[in-house]
């Protein structure tokens, strides 16, 4: 981008960051009271922050020394391309993911003539058209009432219930707890304090940071490790490549808060306190998926993960079969048999375990619920690997819960019975429950994928089951 250069100084990555700063503050439209000038917001609101966030990873990528020598008018030309220009690559390289990626059999372009507001557009149609909207509107309700339908901390954002598995690990491996890396973290993003009449943003020397934490009491190779893994450093961008279209690379202002900057008094870091908090969050959240800075990668590490991660999906399973519970569902986990007893009808192996299979006796319902605690990403580069692994092939999610809806309506009548309710009217009631809203559901169209709040709320909207059932025989 041939602005950076012109621009590229701390002031310029100051403003970036302010920038970011003040758009936390309308986050998903909060406090825009008018609702045209919301919804204009909400529309390029991911757009907006992402390509702040690679202004700022160019600049830092420059490693500016000294002010720029451009003028007032010159830089301020440069921002605006800049900005332009960001924000139309961010616009761009979501476009090309979701039509490759994603819609790539029902999307139009339309070039138009010279002197049209815009050149082209491009528009998923046929029986995806409106995904956007409607994705939209999914992420928003359950945003607003997840919290409702899950009882105390959710486990995937709660470093409290991580502990006990990383803890001991990153002692072993490290010498200093998990516990004690993220407090670290905080401690920095909560008690820096920008300077005086400049921006409302950060910019500490580094060194002045490891020398005080380690005074403290801190291990220096600990508090060394715990920074570099929340830093984005002009070292690692480019050895990765930076680029905007790739979300899954390492090395961006994602999960790391903090941005490696020069100074002739030696390294800072930069940052914006909402934007290294929100970089918190989506590293805190990142552990139940298996995702750690690789600085923190060790195998005493990644076996933690993985037994957290099995954790994090036991804890679903009970959070949704305690919601089933509220709907006067009566069953529960089956993993050989369902039943105990001579009377117990036996789960084939191919069929494996159903996470909740239970009555609806008032409604004559025999449940098959599939909980799913995934991480479901905004950006199109996930919603791929979403569509690849809930509906692609014979090993997807939606292949095996087939399999075992199908089991289901085979031996409905004697499950059934085990269970507790005995009718001759009898329906098969099939969902798979996510955590988040997933947009493979866009793609499943024999049985409703929806989040536990999505669930919840169809529930509460209507007086019967609020998905298609499927009959079984007479008995």
């Amino acid at each position: 981008m041939a602005a950076i250069p012109v621009l590229a100084s701390r002031d310029s990555l100051e403003f970036i960051l302010t920038q970011y700063e003040e758009s936390a503050t309308i986050l998903h439209g909060a406090k825009i009271g008018d609702p045209q000038k919301r919804e204009n917001w909400i529309r390029i609101e991911g757009d907006y922050r992402r390509a702040m966030k690679f202004i700022a990873e160019l600049i830092a990528l420059h490693e500016p020394m000294a002010p720029s020598k451009a003028t007032k008018e010159q830089s301020w030309r440069a921002m605006d391309q800049a900005l332009l220009a960001a924000e139309t690559l961010v616009d761009m390289a979501e476009m090309s993911n979701r039509v490759h990626g994603v819609f790539p059999n029902d999307s139009e372009a339309t070039i138009h003539k010279p002197g049209h507001a815009v050149d082209y557009e491009v528009h998923v149609t046929g029986k995806h058209e409106g995904y956007d909207l409607r994705m939209q509107q999914r992420l928003a309700r359950d945003r607003q009432h997840r919290a409702k339908f899950i009882s105390g901390h959710q486990f995937d954002y709660h470093t409290v219930r991580h502990q006990p598995e990383l803890d001991p690990a990153f002692e072993s491996a490290f010498g200093w707890s998990y516990g004690h890396f993220i407090y670290l973290l905080r401690l920095i993003i909560d008690s820096c304090q920008p300077a005086p009449g400049g921006f409302p943003t950060l910019f500490i020397h580094r060194q002045s940071i490891v020398d005080k934490l380690v005074s403290q009491g801190a291990p220096p190779e600990a508090v060394e490790r715990a920074l570099s893994g929340f830093t984005v450093s002009p070292e690692n961008m480019r050895a990765e490549g930076r680029v905007v279209w790739n979300p899954k690379q390492e090395h961006r202002a994602f999960r790391r808060g903090f941005l490696a900057f020069p100074h002739e008094t030696g390294p800072h870091i930069a940052f914006s306190r909402q934007m290294a908090m929100e970089s918190m969050t989506h590293l805190v959240h990142g552990v139940c998926y298996k995702r750690l800075p690789i600085e923190w990668s060790d195998p005493r590490v990644k076996a933690a993960l993985e037994r957290l991660s099995r954790q994090a999906s036991v804890w679903f399973e009970d959070v949704v079969a305690q919601n089933a519970r509220k709907l006067g569902i009566q069953g529960g986990r089956a993993k050989d048999q369902v039943g105990d007893g001579s009377g117990a009808v036996q789960i084939p192996p191919e069929i494996g375990e159903i996470d909740l299979l239970g009555v609806d006796p008032d409604k004559g319902l025999l449940v098959v619920l599939e909980a799913k605690m995934v991480n479901t990403g905004l950006e199109a580069k996930y919603w791929r690997d979403d569509v690849s692994t809930f509906v692609s092939g014979n090993n997807s999610y939606a292949a095996k819960f087939r399999k075992k809806i199908d089991w289901v309506c085979s031996r409905a009548h004697e499950i059934s019975s085990v269970l507790g309710h005995r009718g001759a009217s009898l329906r098969v009631a099939p969902a798979m429950v996510t955590l988040y809203p997933c947009i493979a559901a866009e793609f499943i169209t024999d049985f409703p994928c929806v989040s536990l709040a999505e669930f919840m709320l169809d529930h509460e909207a209507n007086d019967e089951w609020p998905y298609p059932t499927r009959p079984t025989r007479e008995p």
